[in-house]
């Protein structure tokens, strides 16, 4: 486990290919009668293309196969083949993003990983971009962090990252506004620069009398890591690591 302070840098190796299991799921409740019910469920593939020399990383984020149902019935899905470009910056933080696949399929929630050293019981405040339930583009909130504890996960020594989005209104009309908020977390392996495990719950308040949506979404790596760890120079460890597995 680490025992100092630690640099959260993201620079994965390039040719470096990742699959991870994507699930989305939404319900509806009005006067607390749910309305609506839908899962989505994504296989996909993560694979870094190109580092540029001002460490810019090429990503070729594809969705392999994929599976929507609302309501019990199970819905066209037209995407399963189709990839985007993104790049994202040395923070972890999407800089720009090309292909067919539209936000919201593959891609949720984004956050900028802190610039500064933390350790644990660091917080920080950052912005994120995240779906919430009836909003079609990514809304930009403040999030709150804090690098709670390392911890183990499919072999992968994570730093265990929380989040909170504090309440967020939007004025729909001048009579309604909306109320957004969230919670959740982050398992980042910072040797690697991998993202292993997120996961996000959101409230959207429409504003409509009795009218809530909640979502919640998970991404996770797969299969465990059958490699020999890196070593960095940013990030000392302790004599004796540990790696567990969650599950």
């Amino acid at each position: 486990m680490f025992d100092r302070n630690v640099l959260f840098l993201y620079r994965p190796k390039r040719d470096l290919t990742l699959t991870y299991r994507i699930t989305y799921n939404m319900t509806g409740e009005k006067n607390g009668q749910v309305v609506l019910n839908s899962a989505l469920d994504i296989l996909a593939s993560y694979t870094v293309i190109d580092v540029s020399q001002a460490g810019h990383v090429s990503v070729k984020f594809s969705l392999e196969k994929g599976r929507f149902i609302s309501n019990n019935i199970k819905k066209d899905f037209p995407y399963e083949g189709k990839s985007n470009l993104i790049t994202v910056n040395q923070h972890g933080s999407i800089i720009k993003r090309e292909g067919a696949i539209p936000y919201g399929i593959l891609e949720y929630f984004n956050f900028s990983l802190p610039a500064e050293e933390m350790k644990t019981g660091s917080t920080w405040e950052g912005l994120c971009y995240n779906i919430f339930p009836n909003i079609r583009s990514p809304v930009e909130i403040r999030g709150n962090f804090r690098l709670i504890r390392f911890e183990g996960f499919k072999g992968y020594n994570c730093a265990h990252i929380s989040l909170s989005l504090p309440q967020k209104f939007i004025a729909l009309t001048e009579d309604i506004r909306q109320t957004l908020s969230g919670n959740g977390y982050i398992l980042f392996d910072p040797d690697y620069s991998i993202f292993a495990f997120i996961s996000i719950n959101t409230m959207s308040d429409t504003g409509s009398p009795g009218l809530i949506f909640r979502s919640s979404l998970t991404r996770e790596i797969s299969p465990s890591i059958k490699q020999e760890r890196p070593v960095s120079s940013d990030i000392v460890c302790s004599a004796s690591e540990e790696y567990f597995t969650r599950y």
